[in-house]
């Protein structure tokens, strides 16, 4: 199941599928979006299963 980062070092199981419908239909999602490099450290922060800010471009 996906997990969505809710909150700074909080993350919760996806149970009502944002993610998903998110991915699925993006013209409909609130989502923004982001530079490649910005992307990177989003993944990073994921894989690390940490929370810190963007770096300011």
């Amino acid at each position: 199941m996906d997990e969505m980062l809710v909150d700074v070092d909080t993350w919760h199981p996806d149970t009502r599928g944002m993610l998903d419908r998110a991915i699925r239909f993006p013209l409909d999602s609130d989502l923004e979006e982001i530079s490649d490099a910005a992307a990177s450290e989003i993944f990073a922060m994921v894989a690390r299963r940490e929370y810190t800010p963007l770096t300011r471009r």
